[in-house]
């Protein structure tokens, strides 16, 4: 079922993290101008804001793919992902500060923007962590997995078949 879907599944994804990002934007806003009682002076319901933040989101979800974070996860290690999303945030907020200082009628705070940084990244990485756990229970449970033969019985084949016992969660069988 995963693998005739996977196209549709890969596009899941990148909507998701899209949409991730641009609710953290409103997160953000909202500890800060409402929990921490901040003073309010960005109307972030006007086209204006709305069409930064989603040319922003579209923007991520670019370098998000740029730097293999949609890449199959099958044959890598848990914790790969983590680095390039923290990096294409801190780039990609970096740009979207620049932006807000060269318009310069969007004021934003810039507690908003290092708490929308920080939401951004911890739900776009807890949402892969959670994609990653999903797929792990899903091999676990003998579905999605791919069937290999080794041919021979030699060194090298024996090693591989070690490999593939110890690492279930790539879900070769």
């Amino acid at each position: 079922m995963i693998k005739q879907n996977q196209r549709w599944l890969n596009l899941l994804n990148l909507l998701s993290d899209a949409l991730l990002t641009f609710l953290s934007w409103f997160i953000a806003c909202w500890i800060r101008y409402d929990w921490m009682d901040g003073t309010l002076s960005v109307d972030f319901g006007s086209k204006r804001f709305i069409l930064i933040l989603s040319v922003y989101c579209m923007v991520i979800v670019v370098f998000y793919y740029m730097l293999l974070v949609y890449s199959p996860k099958r044959y890598r290690r848990a914790g790969s992902e983590t680095l390039p999303i923290l990096f294409a945030n801190a780039v990609c907020t970096l740009a979207l500060t620049t932006v807000f200082y060269l318009i310069r009628s969007i004021d934003v705070s810039r507690v908003a923007i290092m708490l929308f940084y920080l939401i951004s990244s911890l739900l776009v990485i807890g949402k892969h962590l959670g994609e990653r756990l999903f797929l792990h229970f899903i091999r676990r449970s003998g579905f999605n997995l791919k069937h290999i033969l080794i041919a021979g019985s030699g060194y090298l084949a024996a090693q591989y078949a070690r490999n593939v016992a110890d690492n279930p969660q790539m879900g070769f069988c």
